[in-house]
């Protein structure tokens, strides 16, 4: 049975449904996507390129290959103590302040990326992306070009030695993002979108992209900070993409393309791709009366049109009031059509 095929043909799911697809997807998760194994370890240790490749599938996420190498490379039996002492502080870290801080700002980014999608039925709105001098280095590449579609080469990349070998004769090249799409305010093409790994062989697209925005700036936030035992990543990263936005620094497509860069570049690559706070950003942006305003991280959600949403996310007496006075409820957040059963499974294009 083929069972991405089979949830291609769902257009929803009930929660009755979810459970039973969930069991499916458990029962063949170890065939369907390749897992690390010692094996892998075992091969990596001798720098093997593929085995180095599919651990890298996981450990990127995580944001730890640097430790997992490490390990994979280990000769001697017992562990210094300095080793220790490492890992016992990280663990008490995992306990303490910046675990509160990382699920706050998730909150906050979570309400005000909730109604931004990429729209897969169009594959190409006709921007030109972001122009980028080269050369570039490798960690400039994984933060601004890998994934991306690349207008000169007419083709997503993925690699840094085979994007280096073919625009070794380009001065600069054009990076579809976010940012530079032209498919709408909160709404974007999948070109400008570029492509999502589920394992090293297989790419899907993540419709709810502020969603998962959220989840990708988060988790390596909060690993981040653990694994430099509790460097405040997410507060300095909640500090970065909630501070203030003037409304004559958004007021043209220019205006807010060089200053969410600047944000960007301050941030810096923490194994982050920057297409994900280009999402964080734009969050903020709403188009109210034919104008571009900009909000507060934490009340960006509160000029949406989903009442129900609106309620969910910032309970009070306000959001009460309008919930209970409005004539047509527009379901617009991921989060008002899960709580009222109606929301459409979203992750089902894959590749």
């Amino acid at each position: 049975m083929n069972y991405y095929e089979d949830l291609k043909k769902l257009n929803s799911l009930s929660r009755e449904d979810y459970f039973k697809v969930y069991d499916l997807l458990n029962s063949a998760v170890f065939y369907e996507s390749y897992i690390p194994n010692v094996g892998d370890f075992a091969l990596a240790a001798e720098q093997n390129t593929e085995a180095l490749d599919r651990i890298r599938q996981i450990t990127e996420f995580t944001n730890n290959t640097d430790d997992i190498l490490t390990s994979a490379n280990r000769r001697a039996v017992d562990y210094k103590e300095e080793e220790s002492n490492k890992f016992m502080k990280s663990v008490i870290a995992a306990n303490v302040t910046d675990i509160t801080e990382s699920g706050y700002f998730y909150k906050q980014l979570a309400s005000s990326c909730d109604d931004m999608h990429i729209d897969t039925t169009v594959e190409d709105c006709g921007a030109i992306g972001k122009e980028i001098d080269l050369p570039i280095d490798e960690n400039t590449y994984n933060f601004h070009v890998r994934n991306h579609y690349i207008s000169e080469l007419s083709n997503y990349s993925t690699n840094y030695d085979e994007f280096r070998q073919k625009t070794a004769k380009l001065s600069s090249i054009h990076v579809r993002t976010f940012l530079y799409c032209n498919r709408g305010h909160r709404t974007f093409c999948k070109r400008c979108a570029g492509i999502y790994q589920r394992s090293h062989n297989t790419t899907f697209i993540p419709k709810s992209i502020g969603i998962y925005s959220t989840l990708m700036i988060t988790e390596h936030a909060t690993q981040a900070s653990l694994d430099s035992m509790n460097n405040g990543t997410s507060e300095k990263l909640n500090v970065a993409l909630a501070q203030p936005i003037a409304a004559k620094d958004v007021q043209t497509t220019e205006d807010t393309r060089r200053t969410f860069n600047k944000i960007i570049d301050t941030i810096g690559n923490i194994g982050v791709e920057s297409r994900f706070y280009e999402i964080a950003l734009l969050s903020r942006l709403h188009e109210i009366d034919d104008k571009i305003v900009p909000s507060a991280l934490v009340t960006s959600f509160l000029k949406s049109d989903d009442a129900f949403g609106k309620f969910i996310y910032r309970p009070s007496h306000k959001t009460l009031k309008q919930l209970v006075t409005i004539k047509d409820i527009s379901h617009l957040s991921t989060k008002s059509k899960i709580a009222l059963d109606i929301y459409e499974e979203e992750n089902s294009d894959e590749s």
